[in-house]
């Protein structure tokens, strides 16, 4: 073996080891895009967490409250008459219709969401 292969075949391992850094460097480069789309898709989830959770805590209060109203209106000292207390216990009623229709929309939002895939780059939406 003369000098001149041996300095070829060194040159033909530096070119192999190149490509394997660079095929390692490419291949960091796409975990680390991974793991930076699984951080943004992370956070957008945390952040529909919270607003679910929010709401709920608003729906929670909503009920209490219509319950209480309506106890107040219906059983105080101003209302006389059963007609009138027939009224207040028909909106109350109506009322609790809504909040269960709004709950419903809410719940087949949250199915979309469950069952919807993410979009590739996730819009962070900041209220």
């Amino acid at each position: 073996m003369d000098a001149h292969s041996g300095n070829r075949v060194v040159s033909i391992l530096l070119v192999v080891v190149c490509i394997l850094l660079g095929g390692l460097l490419a291949t960091n480069l796409s975990i680390m895009r991974q793991y930076k789309l699984e951080e943004q898709r992370w956070a957008v989830r945390q952040q529909q967490v919270e607003l679910i959770r929010a709401m709920a805590e608003l729906q929670e209060d909503a009920i209490f409250d219509l319950l209480g109203d309506y106890q107040d209106a219906a059983y105080s000292s101003r209302v006389d008459r059963i007609a009138e207390q027939q009224l207040l216990a028909a909106e109350s009623q109506l009322s609790a219709l809504q909040l269960i229709a709004l709950q419903n929309s809410q719940i087949t939002e949250l199915l979309l969401l469950t069952y919807e895939d993410l979009p590739a780059e996730p819009v962070i939406v900041v209220k």
